[in-house]
């Protein structure tokens, strides 16, 4: 009699029981056999003696070990016991991982025999064993100095180290996630591959035991701030192949493992940029309709429109203090406005060199002619560049990166009916000093009747020659009058000039008093102080810009003094 032990993988040996009368311990009703190390080096089949007769409600237990050198799964695909009795030789199959009965009974592990104890196993596929390789012993460390600013190459210091005892071939897969943050354009760069999601393939070589390897990735960040997160597949293989004659596919021999690791990179601004505007109004003299000028190929006309001063604030956000390298503006004029001069223009490089710690700030300024009476937008006639870089705690300098900021879409206001005055703010007692108002009708379609008052005061410091009252022509649309006085100072110090109105009678008020011109006052602006505001916060490489809806109102008259010198 025989028992005959086959498994499914056919290249290991079949064990091979045959019966021998051996004295059973006839307290125990479980029979221990051990069957040694199974392995395919083997060139004969274990044939082991024990005795196959057990009584009713006995056990009979076999036990071993087993190894592989490749990737297989190993059961127990047949027992095939055999009997011989005279000319009989009766061989009885059995399928030991299928029952008789539908309920199928619980895999036990068998713990010890005295006292005799199983373990039940509670895995899937309880009667076969997997082998796989054993995993790789590689170390991955990533270093980076968070969090990352907006417009930054941001590096990433990723090392790999072959703890094992293997020589490895490496390689590495960074795919960079998507972002929800809008605008936001972000790319990863490492070596001379760029992308804006996945690098594939990178080689770090083969790694014999204890060495490591480095690679630097690079994180370039656009747009608004927010985390950025990246996967890292670190694959390593062993560099030694097995005999192509092995029944086993390539896929299936290499000894592959995998590290998978996702690193969140939060992101921050590094320069809070605002922008001021204030607008001035035009003082040139108009040119008439037919002027041959107007038909030059570089006439500029500043119309309605006038100047627009833009000054710029950067201010340094944190949490790293920064280096600017430069500030510069590109100029990028159009048909609708032109940058006449920048306040940049006048430093060099080395004038930037200064850290700039969380709060501080920088300013410039620029003067833009603008020409053109449309009610829509001006497109900004430039862009700041902000080269900079950030200094890490020990000192050390970042690499340099390049914020982009474009100056802001110009909405110049528009008047109707305004008076500009004109005046030196400097005077020599009793010399005489010129004063210019000019009345200028800016209404489209209506034209304008005005009456022109000076109104003297016993306490001002002025002599007053020149009209009085009077009225002016007919101002008809884009016209202007222009009115001039002599001021004659009889005192010094600040002075303040003579009270000057003007009455528009095509323009009827209802509330008029007694002694009061009927018609509206027309509003007079001392060019001087003439400022209308707006304040805009501006965004790296973002073309609009957050604004206020109205400017700042400037409905009240200022008029400035004279400073009159003995």
């Amino acid at each position: 009699m025989s028992l005959s032990i086959r498994f499914s993988d056919y290249t290991l040996p079949a064990v091979v029981l045959r019966h021998s009368d051996t004295e059973v311990n006839e307290s125990s009703k479980v029979t221990h056999v051990h069957l040694g190390h199974i392995s395919k080096t083997d060139a004969e089949p274990p044939a082991l003696k024990t005795n196959l007769r057990w009584k009713q409600d006995s056990t009979l237990i076999l036990s071993g070990t087993f190894s592989s050198e490749v990737p297989t799964t190993l059961k127990i695909e047949e027992l095939l016991l055999t009997l011989v009795e005279g000319s009989w030789n009766i061989q009885i199959p059995m399928d030991p991982c299928s029952y008789r009965h539908m309920t199928l009974p619980t895999s036990k592990w068998l713990a010890s025999l005295k006292p005799l104890k199983f373990i039940d196993v509670k895995r899937d596929n309880p009667s076969s064993v997997i082998v796989r390789h054993r995993p790789h012993n590689v170390l991955l460390s990533l270093t980076h100095h968070a969090p990352a600013c907006i417009d930054e190459m941001y590096p990433i210091v990723i090392e790999v180290t072959n703890a094992d005892n293997r020589e490895l071939e490496v390689t590495m897969d960074i795919l960079l996630q998507p972002t929800e943050v809008d605008d936001a354009v972000n790319s990863i760069t490492l070596d001379d591959e760029r992308s804006s999601g996945l690098i594939k393939g990178i080689s770090f070589g083969v790694l014999v035991p204890g060495v490591s390897s480095i690679k630097t990735l690079n994180l370039s960040n656009t747009g608004g701030a927010g985390d950025r997160m990246i996967d890292i597949s670190i694959q390593s293989r062993v560099t030694s192949r097995h005999d192509s004659n092995e029944d086993l596919s390539k896929s299936e021999m290499e000894d592959v493992s995998e590290i998978l690791q996702t690193l969140t990179v939060p992101t921050v601004k590094a320069l809070n940029v605002a922008y001021d505007v204030t607008y001035r109004r035009p003082l040139a003299e108009r040119l008439g309709l037919a002027d041959l000028r107007r038909f030059e190929e570089d006439f500029w006309d500043e119309g309605e429109a006038g100047e627009a001063l833009v000054t710029l604030r950067l201010e340094c956000a944190g949490p790293w203090a920064l280096e600017l390298q430069k500030v510069a503006l590109e100029r990028q004029n159009n048909d609708a406005a032109k940058v006449l001069e920048a306040s940049t223009d006048m430093y060099d490089e080395e004038d930037f060199s200064t850290e700039y710690v969380p709060g501080d700030e920088f300013s410039g300024s620029c003067r833009i002619s603008l020409q053109g009476d449309e009610q829509q937008a001006i497109p900004g006639p430039g862009t700041y560049l902000v080269q900079w870089h950030r200094i890490h705690n020990d000192g050390t300098r970042g690499t340099t990166s390049t914020s982009v900021f474009p100056l802001p879409p110009l909405r110049p206001p528009t008047d109707g009916l305004i008076g500009l005055l004109q005046i030196s703010p400097v005077a020599r007692l009793h010399e005489g000093l010129p004063l210019i108002l000019t009345i200028r009708n800016n209404h489209p379609t209506r034209s304008a009747s005005c009456t022109v008052h000076v109104e003297p005061d016993p306490s001002d410091g002025f002599v007053v020659a020149g009209l009085r009252s009077g009225r002016l022509p007919i101002l008809l649309p884009g016209a202007e009058e222009k009115i001039l006085w002599n001021l004659i100072p009889v005192e010094c110090g600040y002075v303040k000039l003579p009270k000057i109105r003007v009455v528009d009678h095509r323009k009827s008020n209802t509330n008029v008093g007694e002694g009061e011109v009927e018609g509206q006052a027309v509003k007079i602006v001392d060019v001087r102080l003439d400022r209308r505001k707006e304040s805009v916060i501006a965004e790296s490489n973002e073309t609009e810009a957050t604004r206020p809806t109205n400017l700042e109102s400037d409905s009240e008259e200022v008029w400035g003094a004279v400073l009159v010198l003995p």
